[in-house]
């Protein structure tokens, strides 16, 4: 998982981020097929689950990237 800060300040906006990611880098459909195969997995899945955080995070992910393109 990554993360990051924001720093928004009067005249400027700081970011400081652990990775990035160029939007002509993502590719849309790989992206959508990541997304819904971590949806359908999440799917009746427990909380409690040891993979729940990693597949919910990777929806986070595949949305945001999904978000940046469109």
């Amino acid at each position: 998982m990554t993360g990051g800060f924001v720093e928004v300040g009067p005249t400027s906006v700081r970011v400081l981020a652990e990775q990035v990611e160029p939007i002509r880098s993502i590719d849309v459909a790989a992206a959508q097929k990541r997304l819904h195969d971590s949806q359908a997995r999440l799917q009746g899945m427990s909380m409690d689950d040891a993979r729940f955080e990693l597949e919910s995070a990777a929806v986070k992910r595949e949305t945001a990237r999904m978000a940046a393109v469109l």
